[in-house]
């Protein structure tokens, strides 16, 4: 440091109050032509490209050590002034020497006099008390205080002082400036602790709003996630009825070109045997009488077996569709989430063994509702079945979609529609899809 005042700002600013004098020997030179004197390299250089010709600088001696400008003189007198207690001088001392050189004649036109700035509350309190204007004005300058005793002390002590009720002029940088108050040790460390308090809590509030705005970003990403996800699954259900429809109208035209075919067969045969291509009303009601008595007996055998036990043919052509359908679940959502098919295929298998050990009740009987009736809005058949397809599936084995008295749609399913052989054998098939590693992969 050059000075006692950067020492002061530099322990303000840092918190370290601890110097000590250097021992260390600074070669100050001077200007040959002016006198000017440089601490060092840039100074020098400095000097010598503003000046034309103060380029030869020679070793500055101790007995050069003399006021040599007016400016150094009035500088010292306000520092032995300020050191007894007094007001800096305003007056503008008589230069020392006549021939001042360039650079001092510089300082004394910048040095354009103004009355400083202090505070106007502080002029009015003291105002009240009976001080003049210009009093008022010195006493602020010269102490920096805030304190109206302090500044009333300050008055008392100076009030035979010359000049006290004449404005007080100053230079504009003096008058800018701030007077610095000198901080003991102890004082310029409580000031850096409360400095460095200050900004830790400025630092700790940003760091806060900082975290609700993070915060409130993912509260909105993952709402935005979520509503993407419910998109894409209720696209992907759409998808897949749309697939089922075209499937559904593919196997339509097939019957039917298969119906066509059968009917030119049928003629065609006719046609062979001399016989007209369409039938006679004779025909036609023997045809008829033929099929009910056929669709009878079919209806008694179904019957028979379904009291033996025996499986029969509905339940493989039952399987066949169930057995599609879980394909279908698994190749849609396993990717995506394996345990939730899993969970879906457990629900569905709970759901027809609970009706098959209870196939025997009668619709009279609570067991009855219980066990066949599915809230298709619950929570638990939305999350479970409802949204990995499942309800492909329990159509498949015969419930139907209606509303129960409470008008809430629901899935039933009547006795009629399905057998106990059905049930055990979609159970087989369900059981399968979870039991079996290489289900659907083929």
């Amino acid at each position: 440091m050059k000075s006692v005042e950067e020492c002061q700002t530099h322990g303000e600013m840092t918190g370290h109050s601890d110097f000590s004098e250097s021992k260390e020997t600074i070669k100050t030179m001077k200007c040959q032509k002016c006198g000017k004197r440089c601490r060092n390299k840039e100074e020098e250089k400095l000097h010598a490209n503003f000046n034309e010709g103060h380029n030869v600088f020679v070793p500055w001696e101790e007995s050069d050590n003399v006021v040599q400008t007016a400016k150094e003189f009035r500088k010292m007198e306000n520092e032995m002034r300020e050191d007894a207690g007094l007001a800096p001088t305003t007056k503008k001392k008589i230069s020392t020497r006549k021939d001042d050189n360039d650079d001092d004649n510089d300082d004394d036109n910048d040095d354009e006099k103004t009355e400083p700035e202090v505070s106007k509350e502080m002029i009015e309190k003291l105002k009240e008390l009976g001080f003049s204007h210009n009093r008022c004005v010195r006493v602020l300058f010269a102490t920096q205080s805030d304190s109206v005793e302090q500044c009333v002390q300050w008055l008392a002590e100076h009030q035979d002082d010359q000049g006290m009720d004449e404005q007080l002029l100053v230079s504009k940088k003096e008058a800018a400036g701030v007077v610095k108050k000198k901080l003991s040790k102890e004082e310029a460390r409580v000031a850096a602790e409360k400095l460095r308090l200050e900004v830790a809590e400025k630092k700790k509030k940003e760091e806060a709003e900082l975290e609700k705005v993070r915060e409130k970003e993912r509260i909105r990403s993952g709402k935005e996630l979520l509503e993407a996800k419910r998109k894409e699954e209720a696209l992907q259900l759409k998808r897949n009825a749309e697939l089922r429809r075209i499937e559904k109208d593919e196997e339509e035209r097939a019957r039917q070109k298969i119906r066509l075919k059968l009917e030119e067969d049928k003629k065609e045969r006719r046609r062979k045997l001399g016989l007209p291509e369409e039938l006679t009303p004779e025909e036609i009601e023997r045809e008829k009488k033929r099929n009910e008595e056929k669709a009878r007996k079919a209806k008694e055998e179904v019957e028979r077996k379904e009291k033996q036990g025996v499986g029969v043919v509905r339940p493989a052509k039952l399987a066949e569709k169930l057995r599609k359908n879980l394909v279908d679940v698994k190749k849609t959502h396993n990717d995506a989430d394996p345990a939730g098919v899993e969970r879906c295929y457990r629900t569905l298998l709970a759901y027809l063994g609970n009706i098959a050990k209870h196939f025997e009740c009668e619709p009279s009987d609570e067991a009855y509702e219980k066990y066949r009736t599915l809230k298709v809005n619950g929570k638990a058949f939305a999350e479970r079945v409802k949204a990995f397809g499942g309800d492909v599936c329990l159509k498949t084995c015969g419930f139907r979609e209606q509303k129960n008295d409470a008008g809430e749609i629901v899935l039933h399913l009547p006795k009629e529609n399905m057998s106990l052989a059905e049930l055990q054998q979609a159970g087989i098939e369900i059981d399968n899809a979870l039991k079996n590693p290489f289900f659907g992969v083929l």
